[in-house]
């Protein structure tokens, strides 16, 4: 009933509900192809071979991170090149600036740590970070709102340390220089 006055009202004072149905149809189609042609993307994404490769190796690339941290510092570079895949589907397959900004700061994290003799081996081991990677990667292509805020916060965070890291940096060349 109330809907009835309202329409009857609205057409009394001259509003056009005919062109705001229209209005919210145009808008539904919208919103209809855009769900679409994101849906096209993600499965031209499932479809290349690197993606593919990327969620089937995805153990064995853990299996291979961990081990490959028992060799201190020759290991842990060996991992990072082998992680630079994650950076290269990222980028290039997945096309995400952001998830390539947090695939790079994880790796980069985990060669850092794993730097460090027998903590980096055991983080290895507890902090897989080409499973983390893959999650983030797999989340963004099948559009998971949990896995896209973490790659939010991840390369927003990343994006702020790294930049603070150079801020020292700047600082400590230039007050060591004017000494």
């Amino acid at each position: 009933m109330s809907n009835q006055r309202r329409r009857e009202t609205g057409e009394r004072l001259g509003f056009d509900s005919q062109n705001d149905q229209q209005k919210q149809l145009e808008a539904i189609e919208k919103e209809r192809k855009r769900r679409e042609e994101k849906e096209r993307i993600s499965q031209r994404i499932r479809e290349s071979k690197s993606y593919r490769i990327l969620i089937s190796g995805a153990i064995g690339f853990d299996i291979l991170d961990a081990f490959l941290g028992i060799f201190e510092f020759f290991g842990d570079a060996l991992s990072f090149v082998v992680g630079l895949g994650y950076v290269y589907i990222s980028a290039f397959v997945v096309r995400h600036l952001r998830l390539s900004l947090a695939v790079l700061f994880v790796l980069l994290t985990d060669l850092l740590i794993g730097f460090i003799p027998v903590i980096g081996t055991a983080f290895d081991i507890v902090f897989p970070a080409s499973y983390i990677c893959r999650n983030m990667i797999q989340g963004v292509v099948d559009h998971d709102k949990k896995q896209i805020r973490l790659v939010n916060i991840i390369s927003i965070s990343g994006f702020f340390i790294v930049a603070g890291m150079f801020a020292l940096v700047y600082w400590l060349i230039s007050y060591f220089t004017n000494r």
